[in-house]
């Protein structure tokens, strides 16, 4: 019975070429240049635009002036960051497209050298609490604490590192994990949370490391 009502509901194809026939394709393709004409010279987008620009300056030029760097850090133009004066990025290392650096007002975000993200990485050195529930939690204080990515660390697309975390050296996380516990030097881990899920340094036949 419901997929005999669902049928009754789509056009024929009489009505959908009758309908084509009404606004040619020439005339639809106009439609969509003075809508887009339309709204381009508007005082919605003037609006649009001035946010964007305030919004970039904000989150972007004026927090990367202030962030201290290494020697040949690069950095994407997409990239966001909060509290710029509580970040730290080494020699070589490089934050990519939309990824989010974002220290706290008293904890810092600090990045050894050759760390590689991939895009889309979030580090958040706050969090917020939610011990409450008579306060909306975006009005509850926040928590504070340090993040460390120590040197040569990968960090895949879309990874999530959250406060107080500790990263050591030579380690990999997977795309898509969230971090909430501190990683070992030269340890793969991924998922969510982010587990272990092998070790970079080589192992003999007896299970002990070289």
């Amino acid at each position: 019975m419901v997929p005999e009502k669902l049928g009754a509901l789509e056009p024929t194809k009489e009505v959908v070429e009758e309908t084509a026939a009404e606004v040619p394709h020439e005339g639809r393709k106009w439609q969509k240049v003075l809508k887009v004409l339309r709204w381009t010279f508007s005082w919605t987008m003037v609006r649009c635009l001035i946010r964007w620009w305030g919004y970039y300056v904000h989150e972007h030029v004026s927090q990367v002036a202030q962030i201290k760097k290494g020697r040949k850090v690069w950095i994407h133009p997409t990239a966001s960051f909060r509290n710029g004066q509580n970040i730290v990025i080494g020699d070589y290392s490089h934050v990519n497209r939309d990824c989010c650096l974002w220290a706290g007002p008293n904890s810092r975000i600090i990045l050894g050298r050759y760390v590689l993200m991939g895009p889309g990485v979030r580090i958040h050195a706050t969090n917020h609490t939610f011990d409450r529930t008579d306060i909306p939690m975006m009005l509850q204080p926040l928590r504070e604490a340090d993040v460390v990515i120590e040197d040569d660390v990968w960090l895949g697309a879309n990874v999530i590192v959250t406060a107080g975390v500790r990263i050591g050296r030579g380690a990999i996380v997977a795309a898509g994990a969230v971090v909430t516990k501190d990683v070992p030097p030269y340890t793969i881990v991924g998922g969510i949370p982010a587990k272990p899920l092998k070790s970079r340094i080589p192992q003999d036949e007896g299970g002990k490391q070289e």
